[in-house]
């Protein structure tokens, strides 16, 4: 877990206005010496920007500037919790973030877990500058998934009453890691999402059927936890052939789904490689 001192020096948060006037936040990471390149962090349904502290630290360190987003609803975000009007929206949120940042100025996406399909999305709707994107056990393809009657009541109450909410099926933090003192920090862990919107569940199978139909050809990094329990690792790799046309697929076969929970490291080196291949700036 980063030093709580440290991280509180090692970032800045930034106020932007969302296209619907709503107003978020983004942590700032700058980099460290000369500028690499610039790498966009969206999170999982459940976690926030404060579960990966450890390596964003890390990627300023070595050499990025990194602005990690919290979605709307999620994080330090009060307002409206586990609730989106639509799917775009989350989408063109991080752009937002994006663009009160850098502008339209060369970045690499980095989608962790459910943060994977903003990512993706992302890359499609906003693609000026866009060098590659990075998936970090991707949510594309889940193992955890509601039953047909919670998915039935989810659709219908959606017409009636859409922000009603629902829990998210992740609250056992066995299911993100086997270190204990990460599993109590995500037992305790006030900021942590465990109930969503019947309209953001919703709006999340429609962004499923959304990148269904579509396909990138951008450099795509895909790192897979070996031992997943929110992942259905082998529909991913057949989803992941069917879309993408330039990959790499990396597996650690000891890890659990939160690769930033694991105390080995190698999968954030694998990614400084990729990256400085992928991502260098050429303004």
């Amino acid at each position: 877990m980063a030093d709580p001192a440290t991280a509180a020096n090692s970032f800045e948060t930034i106020t932007y206005t969302a296209n619907d006037g709503l107003q978020l936040q983004a942590r700032r990471f700058p980099q460290q010496g000369n500028r690499l390149g610039r790498l966009l962090l969206l999170h999982g349904i459940q976690s926030h920007s404060g579960w990966y502290l450890a390596t964003c630290q890390a990627l300023s360190q070595a050499g990025y500037e990194v602005l990690f987003v919290d979605r709307r609803g999620s994080g330090n975000h009060t307002e409206k919790r586990g609730d989106t009007p639509n799917w775009w929206q989350i989408v063109d949120d991080a752009q937002a973030a994006r663009t009160a940042a850098w502008g339209d100025a060369p970045v690499v996406m980095v989608g962790i877990s459910w943060g994977a399909k903003v990512a993706l999305a992302l890359a499609k709707r906003h693609p000026q500058g866009v060098r590659a994107v990075a998936l970090w056990a991707p949510g594309l393809c889940p193992k955890v998934n509601l039953s047909f009657l919670e998915k039935t009541s989810i659709f219908c109450t959606r017409v009636f009453s859409p922000t009603s909410l629902y829990p998210i099926p992740l609250n056992d933090p066995a299911l993100f890691t086997a270190s204990e003192k990460w599993r109590q920090f995500l037992s305790q862990d006030p900021l942590a999402l465990h109930r969503a919107t019947a309209r953001f569940m919703v709006e999340s199978t429609r962004l499923d059927l959304w990148l269904a139909v579509r396909k990138w050809d951008l450099p795509i990094l895909i790192l897979l936890a070996g031992q997943e329990k929110i992942v259905d690792n082998l529909r991913t790799r057949t989803w992941i052939n069917r879309h993408f046309q330039k990959k790499q697929i990396i597996e650690y076969p000891t890890a659990f789904h939160t690769l930033e929970f694991e105390p080995d490291t190698t999968w954030r080196d694998h990614f400084l490689i990729w990256v400085a291949k992928v991502g260098g700036l050429k303004d």
